[in-house]
């Protein structure tokens, strides 16, 4: 069976055989608002990030550069930092230091997009305090599903476990 999400995850496409269904998914999952910082030198490139996360009702800043990103950063506190690696103004080690001792691990997510993923490079990003390393250019729905999953990290497992479930069965010590 091959599934297809569309972007707005308002509807699922299943496919067996020769039918095709639409199905509709549940999009009030519990979940909450992030506020996200994308860092980027270059500012025009992030517009389609921008949109991601202004679709998924996420508050959505930028910097250019990491002086720039520490300055934002210390005003929106933000949930998930997304940050292209290379500054001129600045290492990326410094400013990613400087994050992780504002905001610890349990407080912000932090993910790095480089042109270079070799093992040295994702353990040098690690231990600089990145949560995540991905491959530049980084894609849409790859930063859509982190979002998500972010958004559904902080959420208390009760509000995710009772939203649509059913109502529980009566014992049958009370019948």
């Amino acid at each position: 069976m091959d599934v297809h999400y569309q972007t707005n995850m308002e509807t699922k496409i299943r496919r067996a055989g020769n039918r095709t269904k639409a199905v509709p998914v549940n999009t009030r999952v519990a979940s909450r608002k992030l506020r996200v910082l994308l860092v980027n030198e270059w500012g025009g490139q992030l517009a389609p990030l921008i949109d991601v996360c202004q679709r998924w009702g996420h508050e959505a800043r930028t910097a250019r550069g990491g002086c720039d990103a520490l300055r934002v950063a210390a005003s929106q506190h933000p949930d998930v930092v997304l940050v292209g690696t290379d500054f001129p103004e600045m290492n990326t080690c410094q400013m990613s230091r400087q994050l992780r001792r504002d905001f610890p691990r349990d407080a912000c997510f932090l993910i790095a997009v480089t042109n270079s993923l070799d093992d040295g490079c994702r353990e040098q990003l690690s231990e600089v305090g990145f949560d995540l390393a991905l491959p530049a250019p980084v894609s849409i729905a790859v930063v859509e599903t982190l979002l998500i999953l972010e958004s559904l990290r902080a959420v208390p497992a009760t509000a995710v476990a009772t939203r649509g479930a059913l109502p529980a069965k009566p014992s049958r010590s009370s019948a």
